[in-house]
C-alpha cells in the first residue's frame, strides 16, 4: 500500500469525524464554537494533575484536579504573586479585609481559572492576568471587593460576575478573548 495515499485517505476523513485540527470556526453558521471539544481556545480542557498536590494549593487539590489557594482572612495575600500550578485548574478565594489587596494572580495557561473576591478590599488593586483556560473573576456582595482591580483577558473565555456594587475597574484586552463578559 502507498503510504501517501494512505494518509490522504485519513486527512480525508478528518472533516467528517470533527477533527480538523485546527478548531472550530466561529463564523459557521450552525456551529457552536464554545461547545467543541477540540477548539484549543474556547472549548474544555481537563486538567491532568500530578501525583502530589503542589504546596501552593493550600486548599489541597480535589478529585477533578482545581487546586484550591486559600487566602481567606485579613491581609494574608496582600502584596504577593500568587502563580497558579501548571498542572492544574486553579481557584484562588480572597475573603476577607485586604485579603489579596495590591498583589496579581497569574492563572495557568491552559486550564479553568476562577478567583473569589469578598471583603473590604478582598481583591482591592488586585492584577489578575489570564491566559488560555476559562477565566473567571467573580466579586462579592462587599461594596469594596474588587475595587480598583485590573483583569488581563487572555485567549480563552474571561467573565467577571459581581454580587454586589464592586466591580474590576477594567477587563483588559476583553475584545482579544473568544468570549468575554463583565459587570453590568
Amino acid at each position: 500500500m502507498d503510504v501517501s495515499i494512505g494518509r490522504l485517505g485519513i486527512l480525508a476523513l478528518l472533516p467528517l469525524l470533527g477533527c480538523s485540527g485546527s478548531g472550530s470556526n466561529p463564523g459557521d453558521a450552525g456551529v457552536d464554537a464554545s461547545a467543541s471539544p477540540f477548539d484549543a481556545t474556547c472549548g474544555p480542557v481537563e486538567a491532568p494533575g500530578a501525583a502530589a498536590c503542589p504546596a501552593v494549593c493550600t486548599g489541597g487539590c480535589d478529585a477533578d484536579k482545581v487546586c484550591t489557594i486559600e487566602c481567606s482572612g485579613a491581609g494574608t495575600c496582600a502584596e504577593s504573586r500568587i502563580d497558579c500550578p501548571a498542572d492544574y485548574a486553579c481557584l484562588v478565594r480572597c475573603v476577607g479585609l485586604d485579603a489579596c489587596d495590591s498583589g496579581s494572580i497569574y492563572c495557568p495557561e491552559l486550564y479553568p481559572c476562577t478567583v473569589e473576591c469578598d471583603g473590604q478590599d478582598g481583591c482591592g488593586d488586585q492584577s489578575i492576568h489570564c491566559a488560555s483556560g476559562d477565566c473567571s473573576v467573580q466579586c462579592g456582595a462587599d461594596p469594596a471587593s474588587c475595587t480598583g482591580m485590573n483583569v488581563h483577558c487572555g485567549a480563552g473565555p474571561c467573565a467577571a460576575t459581581c454580587a454586589g456594587t464592586s466591580a474590576p475597574y477594567e477587563m483588559v484586552e476583553c475584545a482579544g478573548s473568544c468570549a468575554c463578559s463583565e459587570c453590568p
